[in-house]
């Protein structure tokens, strides 16, 4: 009987589950990367910030459980120490990047705040829709390319991209390109396999969702993928103790399978690459492929080259003016007269907030990874880090697929549910 007198009315279990439904589709949106809906200038629309506000009136923000407020925490560093770096540089930052920067840390705000009103077993069926959205798509592009389609109104919901390195054309379903749809459907399966392990789904089998993943990732041929990939079968691993022995000695033999195959093959491009690396030598590195450099390579160079120590080390440079700063430095890769150039967030945030707000968006990231595999989970955010900044929808969306997926318990009353936790 108590438990009838405390069970919701049918109205309130209707608006229980539309707003749970209003979520999930959010959540949809969010992965849908590039959809975009029109371009205004250098702004574009996506299908994502068209939905942000109906959300949120059908949703408003409620108030934090015990469980978020460590996050909650972070969130608010990383708000006081990006408004100090904007305090610090304003005269060199840029309007409309420090307006998409409020959007976003307003949505990361208002997800904080929706705890409660999540289904976690509609939120695990969501994430194995997005699979199966990113392989149709992938499949599509795929047809366009083959049927010379490119031009066609579907190539703005398949889209593909042209890769000079191998002389191709590769899918990135509803992505901006392949490595963002990689990262994309890596996080969508290891959302729904944090949820599965806790025991929050009514199918907790992983099959289908592997199967879609390892379909996906083939299909994006992305370096990122492949590594993800690794990463992601340490969580079959059922003794915890065990897996980071044996993820040690997963990147130990792949470390040592590059070099193997550098050194059999001296002339290939991933000699050149390895010569560059070992070398220092960024202009050989940049020669030989510029898409992994440009990942790793601006990073590198700003230590080298940058006001290590100063004070806009620690507070930024202003933001957006990483976009000045790397593109007179690497411009180049884009094309001829290229002076503005967008990096990932490590170090493209670095030079424009600084140290302080970096760490800051760091320790939020994280702590969202608490649960299962949370090594694994923060070990795929760093990656992403390198790949994507904060004002872009990639970048939010690893953010919420581990939120989403994050225990609803505080970590000392959460109970043991299984081996693989």
């Amino acid at each position: 009987m108590p438990a009838q007198a405390n069970a919701p009315s049918i109205p309130q279990a209707g608006r229980q589950q539309a707003r749970g439904r209003v979520f999930t589709f959010l959540l949809t949106t969010l992965a849908a990367t590039d959809l975009t809906l029109f371009l205004a200038g250098s702004f574009a629309l996506t299908l994502f910030w068209a939905f942000v506000p109906i959300a949120m009136i059908a949703m408003p923000f409620r108030r934090l459980q015990r469980v978020d407020h460590g996050s909650a925490k972070w969130l608010a560093a990383t708000v006081v120490a990006m408004g100090a770096s904007v305090a610090y540089a304003f005269a060199t930052a840029k309007g409309s990047s420090l307006v998409l920067s409020g959007g976003f840390l307003v949505f990361g705000t208002w997800m904080l705040g929706q705890r409660g009103r999540m289904n976690r077993d509609e939120v695990g069926k969501t994430m194995e829709r997005i699979l199966w959205l990113y392989a149709i798509t992938a499949i599509l592009g795929t047809l366009l390319i083959t049927f010379d389609g490119a031009d066609s109104a579907l190539a703005a919901i398949a889209k593909s991209s042209y890769d000079k390195n191998s002389d191709t054309y590769r899918v990135q379903g509803l992505a901006s390109e392949p490595s963002y749809a990689a990262i994309v459907a890596v996080a969508a399966w290891l959302s729904r396999r944090r949820l599965a392990v806790q025991g929050a789904l009514s199918k907790p089998g992983q099959r289908t969702s592997t199967l879609l993943l390892l379909f996906c990732l083939f299909m994006f041929k992305s370096v990122y993928g492949v590594i993800l990939l690794l990463l992601m079968a340490s969580t079959y691993i059922r003794k915890k103790h065990l897996r980071f022995r044996v993820f040690a000695l997963i990147a130990a033999a792949s470390i040592g399978l590059v070099l193997l195959l550098g050194w059999l093959f001296p002339d290939s491009r991933l000699q050149q690459i390895l010569n560059g690396v070992f070398a220092f030598d960024i202009d050989l590195w940049m020669e030989a492929d510029n898409s992994s450099f440009m990942r790793f390579g601006p990073l590198y160079y700003y230590f080298a080259n940058g006001d290590i120590g100063t004070m806009s080390f620690w507070g930024g440079h202003g933001a957006a003016s990483s976009t000045k700063y790397f593109g007179d430095a690497f411009g180049m890769l884009a094309g001829e007269d290229v002076d503005s150039l967008q990096v990932g967030f490590i170090p493209a945030f670095l030079y424009d907030y600084g140290f302080f707000a970096f760490v800051a968006v760091i320790g939020f990231g994280i702590s969202l990874c608490r649960g299962p595999f949370r090594f694994q989970a923060a070990a795929m955010l760093i990656l992403m880090l390198f790949n994507a900044n904060l004002n872009t929808q990639l970048f939010w969306w690893v953010m919420a697929t581990m939120f989403v997926s994050a225990p609803m318990v505080a970590p000392e009353k959460t109970q043991h549910i299984s081996a693989n936790d």
